[in-house]
């Protein structure tokens, strides 16, 4: 591809200390039989192998570019400055550590050109753990093809018999559009794709689900993967996921667009996303039975400024308090109520003996 020439798709890898993957990550890429694309890569400030990585792949494929950050500014921030570079007509995220599936790029191109450019273009991926396939993510009672323009893309969203798959990657973006709509004020992480994501269907004139699996999303590596199992890391994903939902809920407030109808359903995904989240906290710290350990990590996410008021309830800083008092205490600060959960801490409750 001449630099001067317009490529179609600007595949958009933001990489902090992820030297490990980005091998696979660009060779999934450089491998494709559709050439018609350039890869840009932002090195966010890491301190391992991936400059060298980088500087091996730009001497050997002219198509690679990439620019690195003075600090370490965070995922949002460093998609947000890849899509001012981009220069392709399509721009697709690929996380460092993930992979695009082989020859996934014709047939994206293909659907793309068949549905007149969406601006939108919603496809499925493959879950890997331990190198082994465990599902394919897509979206519940969508059909292949389906396609809305408008308020219809709003309504899709925000309906109780859809699933909505919400990271940023595993899609591909009009890049005039995403440019343009794309949230600059995300500073929070894990979630901040889910609220850039539902920003972005707002705003969205055309939306195409196709259930075309383009990526391998590696589930126990990375910056996320690797610590999927630590109830630590759920706790600060259950503090992402509350950031990035009280987000969403300010932006919808302004808009007129949405109906009540719609807002009803976007409490109940909220509520059902955190309460999962919460199970697997709460699950975590039980079997563990450590509440030292409990308030640490409590505190390490959610900082003295956010738990401060519980500190005032004698209750909690007693030294009989049980860590099953202390889940419920953090149960309680999501502010979200979920009745499954309310039985079953109250079953633990009774259990207590003081």
């Amino acid at each position: 591809m001449n630099d001067k020439e317009q490529a179609f798709f600007s595949i958009l890898i933001p990489s902090h200390n992820d030297g490990i993957f980005l091998h696979r990550a660009l060779n999934s890429v450089v491998s494709q039989s559709f050439i018609d694309f350039e890869i840009i890569v932002c090195d966010d400030f890491s301190s391992d192998s991936t400059d060298e990585i980088l500087k091996s792949y730009q001497e050997k494929y002219t198509m690679i570019r990439s620019f690195r950050h003075l600090k370490n500014e965070g995922p949002s921030p460093s998609r947000y400055a890849l899509i001012q570079s981009a220069n392709g007509k399509y721009i697709i995220f690929l996380d460092a550590d993930d992979e695009l599936i082989p020859d996934c790029l014709s047939k994206i191109h293909n659907v793309i050109r068949k549905y007149h450019e969406p601006d939108i273009c919603e496809f499925t991926f493959y879950t890997l753990k331990n190198k082994k396939r465990l599902w394919e993510n897509i979206s519940i009672n969508k059909r292949n093809n389906d396609y809305f323009c408008d308020n219809e893309i709003l309504e899709s969203v925000f309906n109780p018999y859809r699933f909505l798959l919400w990271p940023i990657w595993g899609k591909a973006f009009r890049t005039n559009f995403i440019r343009k709509y794309m949230p600059q004020d995300i500073d929070f992480f894990p979630a901040e794709d889910l609220a850039a994501y539902i920003v972005l269907l707002y705003y969205a004139k055309s939306y195409l689900y196709n259930k075309l699996p383009i990526c391998y999303y590696h589930h126990d590596e990375g910056c996320t993967g690797a610590q999927s199992l630590d109830h630590y890391h759920y706790l600060k994903s259950l503090l992402g996921n509350k950031k990035a939902f009280n987000y969403v809920d300010i932006f919808l407030f302004r808009q007129k667009r949405i109906s009540n109808s719609m807002r009803i359903h976007w409490t109940t995904l909220k509520k059902t996303h955190m309460s999962t989240l919460f199970r697997k906290i709460f699950d975590g710290y039980v079997q563990r039975d450590d509440r030292a350990y409990a308030i640490c990590d409590f505190l390490n996410v959610f900082g003295c400024h956010d738990v401060k008021d519980l500190f005032l309830d004698t209750t909690f800083v007693n030294s009989n308090t049980s860590i099953l008092e202390f889940i419920a205490i953090c149960y309680s600060f999501t502010k979200i109520v979920f009745k499954r959960w309310s039985n079953r801490i109250k079953f633990y409750f009774d259990s207590l003996k003081y």
